[in-house]
């Protein structure tokens, strides 16, 4: 029946990504390897106290992540291989929004800050073969024990496309 207070740093050096997110925020498709620093500060009589109090400051770094389900690397290859695959270029969400693709990306960096429960914010960078992308937004957590995390966000990738001679980038 007392308040519990948590304060101090927290390490994690080569950190698999897929468990860690699951856990946290029920995300099944990144996988990865990551390294990860975060001041954390929090005080309360409960879960809900506890995280309406949270103040934290993650920063990250991770080699080779990988998005399962989201098809950039393929439409990358596809889009420099334009006369083999002129037919599936057509409809470029359909390579991007398959279930069977994935993306990896060389690395991300990145920073998740949260603020008393409000204002939650994060951002990541990516960059990979002929890649570069951030994204942006916020993360809302639960109130209560029935609630789960809820993430907002935007992606803006830019790539490239073209022939090897001349590239031209494109921006989703």
């Amino acid at each position: 029946k007392l308040e519990k207070t948590v304060s101090g740093n927290i390490g994690m050096i080569n950190t698999a990504i897929k468990p860690l997110l699951s856990d946290l925020a029920d995300i099944q498709n990144i996988d990865g390897i990551v390294n990860i620093s975060a001041s954390i500060s929090s005080a309360g009589f409960d879960r809900s106290a506890f995280l309406k109090s949270l103040d934290s400051d993650i920063r990250f770094n991770a080699n080779s992540p990988t998005v399962q389900g989201y098809g950039l690397s393929d439409l990358i290859r596809k889009m420099f291989d334009r006369k083999v695959h002129h037919e599936l270029l057509k409809n470029p969400q359909q390579i991007l929004f398959n279930n069977q693709a994935k993306t990896t990306f060389k690395k991300s960096d990145g920073v998740i800050s949260l603020v008393k429960g409000k204002e939650n914010k994060f951002r990541f960078n990516l960059s990979g073969l002929a890649t570069n992308g951030v994204v942006t937004g916020k993360i809302n957590l639960p109130t209560n024990a029935n609630q789960s995390v809820a993430i907002e966000g935007t992606a803006n990738v830019i790539f490239l496309s073209g022939t090897k001679d001349k590239q031209t980038p494109l921006n989703i």
